[in-house]
């Protein structure tokens, strides 16, 4: 029985690592992404740009898709923004 729970825990403790490694490679890479979107979007601000990129990090798949259907790295058009 000890021999199968050790084996079991072996398996699991590699399959979260690869997909451990995946997930903070996409989490980075989005953050990093969505960092710079919300840099140069809003004037070169470093407030919008930690607020990007933190929400970026947070919800890794989301966050670039609004990006660039915004209009990635493109800044805010018009008066109002």
């Amino acid at each position: 029985m000890s021999d199968e729970l050790s084996l079991r825990t072996a398996l699991l403790a590699e399959c979260n690592t690869g997909w451990g490694n995946f997930w903070t490679l996409l989490k980075t890479a989005s953050a990093a992404a969505s960092a710079f979107h919300g840099y140069r979007r809003n004037n070169e601000s470093l407030g919008w740009a930690v607020g990007w990129g933190l929400l970026g990090y947070i919800i890794p798949v989301v966050v670039p898709v609004v990006g660039a259907a915004q209009g990635f790295a493109k800044p805010k058009g018009g008066p109002r923004g």
